[in-house]
């Protein structure tokens, strides 16, 4: 398929239809396995898509009195807000609930995936963007969080482009994730966790710290809470999912919220991410092969999968966001390694990735499916 030993690393025409092959295919995948089933995944689809509904038929502020024995009967705030507004247009234009929530889903995947193949490819030739593109549907907990019409979805946008953003500096794109993403979901404090990790890592390695960009995830988030349409209650919500919540779960406290808050077995956890533990061994393989020092992506990327993963030993849903963050680090550091190879022969080293990718896709894809 290429002519000489690293023609791959180059941007030709053929890598860049192999990329475009894998981006379709990413998308036809995760239609196909919206398809699978004639019902929504997960119960909590259901919830988004009748809240949705409120707002299309009583406005942005309405008496939530369904729940008579919640602090949603006095309190009520919309901790999804801005996921509820974006999949409106879907239940206006589709009369069949399941299908609007199936298409919505869909409309957000596909998001993701364009999103996620544009930050591949600042870091890889495009062959091997399309193949890193196509990990973390290898992930059978990343799978089902994926098919889920859940504001993961958006968070998880919000997650890779405002780290993306922080490393490179880009305080106005910034502005505008921090604004949004109070919005959206209950963690959007991540994003200044994300900025303190950022600088922290870009002090230690240059000396310097971009305050422009401390000042716009902070001032943005600030103004986005105050912004919300359920404001001041939005950081009541926020107090009992945020603040509680994790509180309870570090002590013990069982809150029976669902298997997604509890921790599974380390064999569980290898089986169901096992494309993040594969990830992991190339990161070691490529370590063995050729010492490499790590840029101020690389060192980012992984500090912030670094935490998801120590999360995800306190709860499941944690593994979603590490799954995706890992494999962009993974790209960082695999971009690094071939940047210090200096123009030798790094095919037996990708040979073997490959090989290694390909073995383990066969053994677990059905897995997802």
């Amino acid at each position: 398929m290429f002519t000489d030993k690293n023609s791959f690393l180059k941007d030709s025409p053929l890598s860049y239809s192999a990329f475009c092959l894998a981006i379709a295919a990413a998308i036809s995948y995760s239609a196909f396995l919206q398809f699978l089933f004639p019902t929504l995944f997960d119960p909590d689809s259901y919830y988004h898509m009748a809240v949705s509904g409120f707002i299309r038929d009583y406005g942005l502020r309405y008496s939530f009195h369904w729940a008579q024995f919640t602090v949603f009967k006095d309190f009520f705030a919309d901790k999804d807000f801005l996921f509820h507004v974006t999949i409106i247009p879907f239940s206006i234009f589709i009369k069949d609930t399941v299908l609007a929530g199936k298409c919505a889903v869909i409309f957000y995947n596909v998001i993701f995936i364009f999103i996620y193949a544009f930050i591949l490819k600042r870091y890889l030739p495009a062959f091997l963007a399309g193949l890193f593109l196509l990990l973390p549907l290898l992930s059978f907990t990343f799978t089902c969080f994926f098919i889920q019409l859940r504001p993961f979805l958006l968070c998880n946008i919000f997650a890779v482009l405002g780290i993306y953003c922080l490393i490179n500096k880009k305080y106005r794109q910034l502005f505008i994730l921090s604004l949004l993403y109070p919005l959206t979901h209950i963690s959007f404090f991540m994003l200044i966790v994300y900025a303190l990790i950022c600088e922290g890592i870009r002090y230690l390695l240059t000396k310097e710290v971009y305050f422009k960009s401390l000042c716009a995830v902070v001032i943005g988030t600030l103004l986005g809470c105050f912004l919300h349409p359920n404001f001041p209650n939005n950081l009541l919500i926020f107090h009992l999912n945020s603040v509680l919540v994790p509180l309870y779960t570090l002590q013990g406290i069982d809150l029976t919220f669902g298997s997604e808050f509890i921790s599974k077995t380390t064999k569980i956890a290898l089986f169901d991410n096992f494309a993040v533990f594969l990830a992991l061994n190339i990161v070691l393989w490529l370590g063995l092969l050729k010492k490499t020092k790590a840029s101020l992506a690389t060192c980012v990327w992984l500090a912030c999968a670094s935490l998801y993963l120590v999360l995800s030993f306190l709860s499941n849903r944690y593994w979603y966001p590490a799954n995706t963050i890992f494999f962009i680090f993974l790209a960082a550091y695999v971009n690094d390694w071939i940047s210090a190879k200096k123009g030798q022969d790094v095919l037996p080293g990708i040979s073997a990735i490959l090989r290694l990718s390909i073995s383990f896709t066969l053994i677990f894809i059905h897995l997802n499916i």
